[in-house]
């Protein structure tokens, strides 16, 4: 029976891993696509200052977001990172239609653009988890996103010119008129809009900035791993975007100097994600393993193995709860009913199961999705020194029951031996 079920789980692995592999072949399939589509639009491009350096760039800006999408999606199949860093490269493609010469094409294309931003935002919070761990983050994201519809709203309504946007957007004086103004309003009128848009971006990825680095110092190292590369390369592109805005304009001359550092650092990004999350599996592989080495011979408690973990791992708020078939119910290292967490982004929940009856759950920080081999290893290693624990605990009752065995025996024959002698005696 454990052999069949074995083979079955087995058999559903490699499925899953098969189905992996098909998914992960067919977004880099269209990232191709998409970034083949991008280079030759942008090349191609009447307004853009360098069209073929422009186009290279926007062809490795689509590529490295679908690149790190793909292997995110690989890695973590059940989680929603890998098709949102997808994402970010197949909608900037569709936001290369802004090097178009016609007006319509050229509009469309800087909405898309303006999206990708907020797109952008949204995504580095959603990072490393797949969702907006935080109410905060929650409110932000949709205030960014109003206050941007808004001033969009108001730009392509009333403004006969649009945006520039970053060194890899901008046209110059070559850029096709507003095709979808509806009022005539002035010059000026276009103008405080355009800077109202930018005072928006300015303040918004600010905020962002701080919400990134307040959880790249999350408690949990893992979470603190994953995080810091991405915290370090976002705050390098705020910088570089906000000299821009306000620098370049002003010294014109700077121009070519912004557009290496903004292809630097925004490129720099999706490296950082890539990194961070192969930092946070490393960091939990070798951590896993240093406490089953620190636990090796050890007679663990629950308490213990609780306490190792989340020493390991660096959540100080880790629980084991372990199945109590009494209660039908499990409980916490004390032996108090425990009731799990149920729909708390914040918390995440391993079962530990054998042939499908339950064992044992922690519960844990998310930063590590469950289909990333992370988790896995951190419930086989609970079961491992749990059991050992057991075992451990029930040889040393089995030796002293043997020495006690032993001893009372030793003691009747010591007593057999002397009735003997005295009865010969008498």
């Amino acid at each position: 029976m454990g052999t069949a079920t074995a083979s079955v789980g087995r058999l559903e692995w490699t499925r899953r891993g098969q189905l992996r592999a098909l998914v992960a072949v067919v977004v880099v399939a269209a990232g191709i696509a998409a970034t083949a589509l991008t280079v030759w639009g942008v090349a191609r491009s009447p307004i853009l200052e360098s069209p073929v350096a422009t186009a290279v760039w926007r062809g490795a800006f689509v590529t490295s977001y679908v690149a790190v999408g793909a292997y995110t999606w690989w890695r973590r199949a059940e989680s929603r990172l890998g098709p949102l860093v997808a994402g970010v490269g197949f909608l900037y493609s569709v936001a290369s239609l802004n090097a178009s010469g016609a007006s319509l094409a050229y509009t469309i294309g800087m909405v898309v653009w303006a999206t990708v931003i907020v797109y952008l935002a949204y995504v580095y919070l959603c990072f490393p988890l797949g969702w907006l761990a935080s109410g905060l983050e929650r409110a932000f994201v949709a205030a960014y996103a109003a206050s941007t519809a808004v001033v969009w709203a108001l730009i392509l309504g009333l403004s006969p010119t649009l945006p520039p946007g970053g060194p890899f957007t901008n046209c110059g004086t070559r850029c096709p008129h507003n095709a979808l103004q509806i009022v005539d309003a002035s010059a000026a009128t276009g103008s405080a809009l355009n800077v109202a848009f930018n005072v928006v971006s300015t303040i918004s990825l600010i905020v962002l900035a701080m919400l990134i680095f307040n959880k790249a110092r999350a408690s949990a190292s893992l979470r603190r791993r994953s995080m810091t590369p991405l915290a370090v390369a976002f705050i390098a592109n705020i910088v570089e975007f906000v000299l821009f805005l306000f620098v370049g304009p002003a010294y014109p001359a700077t121009q070519g100097g912004f557009r290496i550092a903004d292809g630097l650092v925004t490129l720099a990004v999706p490296v950082a994600m890539l990194v961070g999350q192969i930092r946070g599996e490393v960091f939990a592989a070798k951590s896993l393993g240093q406490l089953a080495l620190r636990a090796s011979g050890e007679r663990l408690r629950p308490a213990d193995v609780q306490a190792m973990i989340g020493d390991a791992l660096g959540d100080s708020s880790l629980v084991l709860a372990l199945w109590d078939p009494d209660r039908a119910g499990y409980v916490d290292v004390d032996g108090a009913t425990l009731t799990l967490p149920r729909d708390v982004p914040a918390r995440a929940v391993t079962s530990i199961t054998r042939d499908g009856h339950p064992l044992a759950v922690l519960i844990h920080d998310p930063a590590v999705d469950t289909d990333s081999g992370v988790v896995e290893g951190l419930a086989a290693t609970s079961l491992l020194l749990l059991e050992n624990s057991r075992l451990v605990g029930q040889l040393r009752a089995s030796r002293a029951r043997l020495v006690d065995t032993a001893d009372r025996e030793r003691r009747r024959i010591e007593q057999d031996l002397h009735d003997g002698a005295q009865q010969r005696r008498v």
